[in-house]
């Protein structure tokens, strides 16, 4: 009896090699088998017909499919058919599905390709308007430089606000690394707390290590995987120097504040235009507390090795201090021996608890001004009072201003014990408006020092520039003429194009961005040398190129604006754009003038009249 199988359809019953083949037969799948409910769904032929006609249309022959069953362990053609079916089927859907995703993917980039092609426009049209600002604002403004270079530092502030969103909204996705350190002295002692008097914790023999997550602004390590710190370097305390040291096997730290901070704790200022988020956690993608307005004061005891600092005070959380795309957001305050940060950590604190709305959004101008003031007359009472009674410390006993342990510490930790006391005695009987603007203001428990002058002494930036100046032309276009004293072309500490413009005077100041400067001769005048070599022409600093002791000559200068997509090249007195393919944009014209070859460090300028400047400095 025909069971509906493909034998019985392919030859008449009563031949030879279906008999044979029958009893084979009955242990396979048959059409019948096939059409019950358990194959329907994957099973794409109705009858043996249309399974017949799909042999046909693939060339099968039916007396080679009668021929695959002579093998006793095959599967009928039948079963081959359902399985081939169902693996097309679902690579025609795989095929499909990747096609329409490939096509979304790619109206996303052409989208996103329109967007960023009009934001490079417009970014490079304020590009050129600021360096025509700058261009002129050198060659005929002498009296007035420091406002003009104010004025170009705020418009380059502004390019950052073309690419904030964008950078916001997933450029950067990395989650903040621990670091693992290595015992590299005698011992290394863990304590309680960052200081020297804490409780002693345990002891880690040399060659130990340790895995760790943050780092105080004095170099104390906190322990990841158990309670307790250690201090990476002693700076000759008890004549032991370093103490511990990270492996180099992982990546490079990127530390916010890569200089010793004595007091254990740092000041910056927000300097970004448009503000700079606080985020919950070390990561782009954490949820934004707070808004840090432009000029506002922050104060950081700790940081990771991410570029993140973790804000002591209030707001609570963790904020970059410099961004590849956007550019400088915090610049870091040098030379603050006479002010006690811990104190005004806890009055900026103060200001930013009180009562009222829209505190996420930070403090209003005039409360930041008034602020600011306060620094300023405390420390000029401070002084008054330190210089009147030095001589007589037990009278700033009795009155209040240092307690009696302090005698047994330095002059500078006495120095910003006054501070702090004149500081919170102004909280309590000082003018109506500051007791207002810091009611509720209390002196918080400051972490000591390490002991002796060692820790008092700020670290200079020397090390760092050297780095910088060492080196090659790639790295030198991502730091340019940002180093780490804020020379030159304002720097990790100085505003951008013209540090000068972020140089204050003073206590509770920036130092001027072009300190450190020497008057150099070249080519019968006399310009001004920043540390790591640029040149600028005075009186409005504006820069000439890089000096080359080997070849004694004048090479071009590189380097990165904040919140600009391209390299800026200096050369005698005149900026132009590096665009990707290595031309010369002139900002004067919108032209291109150029191309700069990377690996010589020369430009090739086309223009007939920068050729005749370039031949008469060479």
């Amino acid at each position: 009896m025909d069971d509906g199988g493909w034998w019985s359809v392919a030859r008449p019953a009563s031949s030879p090699e279906a008999s044979q083949l029958a009893g084979l037969f009955a242990a396979r799948p048959s059409t019948r088998h096939f059409m019950k409910e358990e194959y329907r769904e994957s099973y794409p032929f109705r009858t043996s017909a249309d399974a017949r006609y799909e042999l046909r249309r693939q060339n099968i022959p039916t007396t080679d499919f009668m021929r695959m069953f002579e093998a006793p362990l095959k599967d009928s053609r039948l079963y081959d058919l359902r399985v081939h079916h169902g693996a097309t089927v679902r690579a025609r859907t795989a095929k499909a599905a990747e096609a329409t995703a490939l096509e979304r993917q790619a109206e996303s980039m052409r989208r996103g390709r329109r967007v960023r092609e009009l934001t490079s426009a417009e970014q490079m049209r304020q590009l050129c308007d600021v360096m025509r600002t700058m261009h002129r604002g050198g060659r005929t403004e002498s009296k007035d430089g420091k406002q003009k270079r104010l004025v170009v530092s705020q418009a380059w502030s502004s390019m950052g606000n073309l690419n904030y969103q964008e950078a916001k909204n997933g450029q950067h996705q990395e989650e903040s690394q621990n670091r693992t350190y290595e015992v590299i002295a005698k011992t290394g002692t863990v304590k309680a707390e960052p200081h020297m008097d804490a409780k002693l914790k345990t002891k880690k023999s040399k060659g130990s290590r340790f895995i760790v997550s943050e780092m105080t602004m004095n170099g104390w390590l906190k322990l990841e995987n158990e309670p307790g710190w250690l201090a990476a370097h002693l700076r000759g305390v008890q004549d032991i120097g370093e103490v511990a040291a990270p492996l180099e096997t992982d990546p490079m730290l990127e530390l916010a504040v890569p200089v010793y901070q004595p007091q254990g704790m740092v000041c910056l200022e927000v300097v970004f235009k448009t503000g700079v988020p606080v985020r919950e956690t070390p990561s782009r993608k954490a949820k934004t507390v707070a808004t840090l307005k432009c000029g506002e004061y922050v104060f950081a005891h700790t940081q990771n090795f991410d570029g993140w600092l973790k804000l002591s005070g209030k707001p609570e959380g963790w904020v970059l201090a410099n961004d590849s795309d956007w550019g400088e957001l915090l610049r870091r305050r040098r030379r603050m021996n006479d002010i006690d940060l811990w104190a005004m950590c806890d009055a900026w604190a103060a200001a930013r608890a009180r009562p009222g709305t829209g505190r996420s959004m930070g403090l209003s101008g005039k409360e930041v001004e008034a602020l600011k003031e306060l620094e300023e007359r405390t420390v000029m009472e401070a002084k008054a009072l330190w210089q009147e009674h030095r001589s007589n410390k037990e009278y700033l006993v009795s009155e209040g201003y240092l307690a009696g342990e302090d005698l047994l510490k330095t002059e500078t930790w006495m120095r910003q014990r006054v501070f702090a006391h004149v500081l919170e005695k102004k909280s309590k009987s000082g003018e109506g408006w500051l007791r207002e603007l810091i009611s509720g203001f209390k002196l918080s428990s400051r972490v000591p020092p390490l002991p002796g002058i060692q820790g008092e002494q700020e670290e200079d930036d020397y090390y760092a520039e050297q780095q910088a100046q060492a080196q090659s032309f790639s790295q030198g276009l991502r730091k340019g003429f940002t180093n780490a004293n804020g020379g030159a072309m304002g720097g990790a500490m100085g505003g951008p194009m013209g540090g000068a413009m972020g140089g204050q005077q003073g206590h509770g100041a920036f130092d001027p961005a072009f300190e450190g400067t020497k008057p150099f001769e070249y080519k019968g005048k006399i310009y001004t040398m920043a540390p790591n070599g640029v040149l600028f022409d005075p009186p409005n600093q504006v820069p000439m190129g890089i000096w080359n002791p080997d070849t004694q000559r004048l090479d071009p200068a590189a380097g990165m604006m904040p919140g600009c997509p391209y390299p800026a090249i200096s050369y005698l007195g005149r900026t132009y754009i590096l665009l990707p393919d290595q031309r010369l944009l002139d900002p004067e014209t919108e032209e291109i003038v150029g191309t700069f070859n990377r690996d010589t460090n020369e430009m090739d300028l086309q223009n007939p009249t920068l050729l005749q400047e370039v031949c008469l400095h060479v």
